[in-house]
């Protein structure tokens, strides 16, 4: 499994299928729960992006050339992490606080 990226666009690779995201049909990614990485299409519908991490966007962006949607998936996905790091602190922090 892995993913592709080139000039057309972003395809995933699967063991028993490929799929092929057009520049102009990617709206944008998301990051799963599990920090899974998904293309998310103009439609709506999304492609687990295999062998992606969310570390991996800066290089997924460079790949692309620089294209302002997996730029901006970057810029979120950090966001994403930050706030998740906060909840994170902020939870553990309360439960030692619960302990005393």
């Amino acid at each position: 499994m892995r993913t592709v990226i080139g000039p057309d666009g972003v395809r995933s690779v699967r063991v028993l299928s490929a799929t092929t995201i057009g520049w102009d049909e990617l709206a944008g990614i998301r990051i799963g729960r599990n920090g899974a990485v998904y293309a998310v299409r103009t439609d709506g519908s999304e492609v687990r992006l295999p062998a992606v991490t969310i570390s991996q966007l800066p290089r997924v962006a460079v790949a692309s050339g620089g294209r302002e949607t997996l730029v901006e998936a970057m810029r979120e996905a950090r966001r994403q992490v930050a706030a998740s790091e906060q909840s994170f602190t902020q939870a553990r922090d309360a439960a030692r606080d619960a302990e005393m």
